[in-house]
This record gives C-alpha cells, structure tokens and sequence, in this order.
C-alpha cells in the first residue's frame, strides 16, 4: 500500500508539537522554581529572555546537523532566513513574557509596567548576542556565550545592584540599565542584520559560522 502524501507533512506537525510542548514545560518549571525561591520579578527577568533565545537558537539547529547546505538552496536570502527566526523567538518570547507578566502582576509584586521592562531588557540583548555569536561561530558557541552571560547576571551581587540584565526593576530605579542593555542588543540584532543583507543569497545559512561577504 502506498504511502499518503500526507504522513510525513502530520508526522513532522506532530514532532513539532512536542518540542513546543517540551520547551512550555521547561519555560512553566524554571519560572515556578526560580518564582519560589527568589521571586516572581526575578522569574519573568531571568526565565523570559532565556526562553526566547532557546527558541531563536533551536531555529539555528541546521548548524548543529550539518545540513546548512539545504538552507543555502532556500529561495529567499540568508537576512530574510534569519529575520523570519527573529520574529519566530520573539512572538515566543512576547508569549511568555506577557503570562509571566500577568502572573506577577496579579499577585501583587509589581506593576506590569516594570515587569514588562524587567524581561524585554534582557531579552533583547540575549537576542543579540545569540545572534551575532551564531553568525560567527555557529549556534554551540551562541548558546555558550548566552550561558555565561545568563550565570554572571545571576550573581548576587549585581542583582543587588541593578547593574546585572537579568535585575528586576525595582522602586529605586536601575532603569537606566536596562535603556543599556536594551540599546546594546538592538545595535548587535542591526549590526547582524546589516551583516547579513551585504552577503551573498547563495552563501552558507546562518547559524554554520561561515557565509561569503
């Protein structure tokens, strides 16, 4: 009996749906961990940006199969492949930073108004440094350079002082900072993106660490 054409478009849904699900369980078990150990705000600050950049990273996993061939053979160029895996992590990352939101909103720990600002900050700069990192030395090297960002910004002491992305706004301000880290990940996403559109539509996909200038 043939195969139906139709098996392997539902059989790659169905894979899919279960990384989707895996990653919004990985995404609810951080945040209530982190929730109960340091607090809601510190949650959505940390556990929201991490959340975005694993999903911009998962759109690289090309790069990880050695099949960065089959991109390049993409009929769009290699700023619009990595434009529409910005826009993938960051609906996924509004997502979540929104129900985090309401989450710490609603208990009564903040003001939506800082929360949203407490995790956008970060994620923009993580965003930006997975980016630019992927672009040059492949996706591995990304996730190593948002993971050591991610536990020096958890460190005590600059979460005491506002000065670390993943500080919550709290009443005393330390707003400047994340206008900072806000400022810096735009400037590497643009940067990254201007990169991108000099390079040759027939380069090597992002995400492998090589494409031609």
């Amino acid at each position: 009996m043939p195969a139906q054409p139709w098996l392997p478009r539902r059989v790659e849904a169905c894979r899919h749906a279960r990384e989707l699900a895996l990653g919004l369980a990985l995404f609810a078990a951080a945040f209530v961990a982190v929730a109960a150990t340091w607090g809601g705000l510190l949650a959505a600050s940390a556990v929201c940006p991490l959340y975005g950049v694993m999903f911009l990273l998962y759109s690289l996993r090309a790069g990880y199969y050695g099949v960065d061939e089959m991109e390049s053979a993409c009929p769009v160029g290699p700023a619009q492949l990595m434009l529409a895996r910005l826009l993938v992590a960051g609906i996924a990352d509004l997502a979540a930073g929104l129900a985090a939101t309401c989450i710490v909103a609603l208990s009564g720990q903040a003001q939506p108004g800082m929360v949203i600002l407490s995790w956008i900050a970060p994620a923009t700069l993580f965003a930006g440094v997975a980016l630019a990192v992927s672009l040059e030395f492949g996706p591995t090297a990304a996730i190593g350079a948002v993971s050591v960002i991610g536990a020096l910004g958890l460190l005590p002491r600059g979460l005491h002082l506002g000065s670390s992305p993943l500080a919550p706004v709290g009443p005393g301000g330390w707003i400047h900072w994340k206008l900072i880290y806000t400022a810096c990940g735009m400037g590497l996403i643009l940067l990254s993106m201007g990169k991108l559109r000099r390079s040759e539509p027939c380069g090597q996909a992002p995400g492998g660490g090589d494409y031609a200038d």
